[in-house]
């Protein structure tokens, strides 16, 4: 995870999460999810229905794979101002193995790492 140093991200209470066109694993919802959980004001979708007040964007592509099942191998995600699109964290989970994580999980620790308080 990569975290831009003068960047203060406790001043962020409202995030949207982008919910990719491809992407069909309800992983925005694991994000946005997450976010409540953490205190914050989260919701999730296409771009077009970031609300006005919105703080923060979160986007994120995910990589799938098939070995008798399908599961996830990689996971960037990155977050930026909501409308001036000012670079403020980046996370990254990569494990191409046989025995992946769950997504929310996967989420999960993502957001502990952007938000750690």
């Amino acid at each position: 995870m990569r975290k831009l140093p003068t960047v203060d991200l406790s001043r962020y209470h409202r995030i949207f999460v982008i919910q990719p066109f491809n992407e069909n694993h309800h992983v925005d919802e694991f994000f946005a999810a997450e976010l409540r959980a953490k205190g914050l004001v989260a919701a999730s979708g296409p771009l077009t229905m970031m609300p006005e007040d919105t703080d923060a964007v979160l986007a994120y592509d995910t990589r799938w794979t098939w070995d008798f099942k399908t599961y996830m191998i990689e996971l960037d995600a990155s977050l930026r101002t909501a409308h001036t699109d000012k670079l403020l964290a980046q996370a990254r989970y990569y494990q191409p193995s046989a025995r992946p994580r769950a997504p929310d999980v996967v989420v999960h620790d993502i957001v502990q790492r952007l938000f750690p308080n």
